[in-house]
Parts: structure tokens; sequence; C-alpha cells
């Protein structure tokens, strides 16, 4: 229970869950830089044509300078092509994670309730 308290796990999960229909919307890319902000729960998509990974990969490290710092921000740069190509590539971003968050928070809620720890959880 403190673990996904600290790595905010749940919350990235559904923060990237809603990444997908702005990857569908705005897929009209060769290269999907996705950015996942925790703190405002918010995902940013940008699509670059292939002509583009230069500038894609700038755009990447800037993020990632940023994380760096210290801004909880996580940032993927992916290439696959069409949209189409994309979920071929990357199935995981296009599984929708609301079910498995919903029970995982259903257990965490149980335990405390019942006083049940887990093991890195302090007494």
């Amino acid at each position: 229970m403190r673990a996904e308290e600290e790595l905010g796990a749940l919350a990235k999960l559904r923060a990237f869950s809603s990444a997908v229909p702005s990857i569908t919307q705005k897929g009209k890319g060769w290269f999907h830089l996705i950015a996942l902000n925790s703190r405002d729960k918010s995902v940013t998509i940008q699509a670059y044509p292939r002509t583009d990974l230069e500038r894609a990969t700038d755009d990447y490290a800037r993020i990632e300078a940023r994380a760096a710092a210290g801004e909880p921000i996580e940032a993927v740069l992916v290439s696959a092509g069409p949209i189409a190509q994309l979920h071929r590539a990357y199935p995981n971003y296009f599984l929708d994670t609301n079910d498995f968050v919903d029970r995982v928070e259903s257990i965490i809620r149980g335990a405390r309730s019942t006083g049940n720890r887990g093991p890195n959880d302090s007494a």
C-alpha cells in the first residue's frame, strides 16, 4: 500500500489509459511523443512526420531533462508509422487499464479497512 502511494502507479496507469483517444485523434504522424505529468494528471501527445526525427528527438530530450530536474513527468518517443502500426507495435498503450486499477484500489481499500499491512508497510 505504501509503495503504491510513493510510486503513484495507479494514477499513472489511469493517465496513460486516457491517452488512447488522443493518440487515435492526433495519430497523423510517424513518431509520437507521449508525455505523462503525474502531478497534473495530464497526458500530452505530439505527432511528428517521418521527416522530423531530429525535432522529435530534441523535444523528447527536453522533456527528459525536465524529469531529471525533478518534474513529475515521464515521456516515451515511439516510432511506428501510422496509427494502425502504432497499435500493432505497442498494444499495451491501447488497453483499458481502468478495470485493473479499480480492482487494485478495491484491494487496497479492503486491506486498509481490515488493518492488514503489506511487506512494504510500516507498523
